[in-house]
């Protein structure tokens, strides 16, 4: 992991375990937050809405910013 030597910002990582070797901060992925979301929406009783289906809502709506971004990728003056 010499790459990330000094790097102590957040850093967007699965449970490789080499990564602890790094002064970096976790960053979870989304994937894996959605995945227990849509576990909790499946445990809910039918026809109830609950905060899986409001936590899921969001998520779809910053996949939808993620998707508008890739298109339209914003100017950065350096």
């Amino acid at each position: 992991m010499d790459f990330l030597d000094g790097f102590c910002g957040y850093l967007q990582v699965d449970d490789y375990a080499a990564n602890e070797q790094t002064q970096a901060n976790p960053g979870g992925m989304l994937g894996h937050a959605r995945r227990k979301f849509i576990e909790a929406k499946r445990a809910h009783p039918k026809g109830k809405s609950g905060k899986a289906e409001i936590a899921l809502s969001y998520i779809q709506k910053l996949y939808a910013i993620e998707s508008l971004l890739k298109v339209n990728r914003p100017k950065i003056n350096e």
